[in-house]
């Protein structure tokens, strides 16, 4: 009876923590990884997640002196229903792209990690088919099908807490609970457990997408997992989903901490009677900008490696 066949590997896969050692030298030692993630990042949503802090809410009665003419005594006027169109087409033709581009970024920063040295043992020497013309596009495209797909219950999610998160801030607008906070700092606070709803929601979406697309890609570059133990993937993959959100947010929080305290101290000091009037206050104007916009440009760095680190480990996971 034949045990083994030529050229067939026969020694177990390596463990988890090999899994991780791995994927941390593959997204350290590849900068080009970081610039995927922050794309990747970008499109999903994060620059509006980092510009969150800048954003100015309107007031109240801003927005009614910008929406009377939407409304009427009978509700919703002609207007309102074309401006309500035109800008679910504006949504619309930014969440394709962006869902595009944070495909490209998935299939890009993959093909990178599977031709990486380091991840040779993990492939057992085996190396990825190429792709490229049309079959590489239309892989794009069912990734990005993938993450639309992972994504609507999010937006249900989303829909569903959004008057209570309107109710808190506009709350904090007519009555600040506190106004030493940032606006949004406060709306976070306030709205905690809606939030939490969502974030549940989005690590759930996250986990589908990361197993759905990393199969798709394992499968279409000619990889095959070697470790067929079902019980055994199911926790590793739990381990890998708890690494990877650990690492977003041990990143992602002190980012967000340090551009809200950095854009308070800007903001303060433009507002200020000499912020722009007098000669000897624009060096330190000019100076606190300059922080800042570091401050925002290093965020937006570490954030794509976090993305990184993130992609990397679902996708030695899947080679495994």
């Amino acid at each position: 009876m034949t045990l083994a066949a030529p050229g067939m590997r026969t020694a177990a896969a390596p463990g988890w923590r090999a899994v991780v050692s791995v994927a941390l030298a593959v997204a350290i030692g590849r900068p080009v990884l970081w610039l995927f993630g922050a794309l990747g990042f970008a499109a999903r949503g994060g620059f509006v997640l980092l510009a969150l802090p800048i954003i100015t809410i309107p007031s109240p009665v801003i927005l009614s002196i910008l929406l009377q003419d939407q409304f009427d005594a009978t509700g919703i006027t002609i207007s309102g229903e074309v401006a309500a169109m035109l800008g679910g087409l504006v949504l619309f033709g930014i969440v394709v792209p962006g869902l595009l581009l944070a495909a490209y970024a998935d299939v890009a920063a993959f093909e990178r990690l599977v031709e990486d040295p380091d991840t040779e043992e993990l492939r057992a020497g085996a190396s990825a088919a190429g792709i490229d013309g049309p079959a590489r596009r239309r892989l794009v495209v069912m990734i990005a099908a993938i993450q639309a797909l992972a994504l609507v219950p999010v937006a249900l999610a989303a829909a569903l807490i959004a008057g209570p998160i309107y109710d808190v801030a506009l709350r904090e607008q007519l009555l600040p609970s506190d106004g030493a906070t940032p606006l949004v700092v406060r709306i976070v606070r306030g709205a905690r457990e809606p939030l939490a709803f969502l974030l549940v929601a989005l690590v759930i979406a996250d986990l589908v997408y990361a197993i759905a697309s990393r199969t798709v890609l394992t499968r279409r570059s000619g990889l095959v997992q070697r470790d067929r133990r079902e019980r055994a993937r199911a926790v590793r993959t739990f381990g890998s989903a708890i690494l990877a959100w650990l690492v977003t947010i041990a990143i992602v929080g002190p980012v967000l901490w340090a551009i809200v305290v950095s854009w308070d101290g800007v903001r303060n000091v433009l507002l200020s009677s000499a912020g722009m009037t007098d000669p000897q206050a624009l060096p330190s104007t000019l100076i606190a900008t300059i922080l800042f916009a570091a401050i925002w440009v290093a965020g937006t760095i570490l954030t794509g490696f976090a993305s990184a680190v993130r992609a990397a480990l679902w996708s030695v996971e899947a080679i495994r």
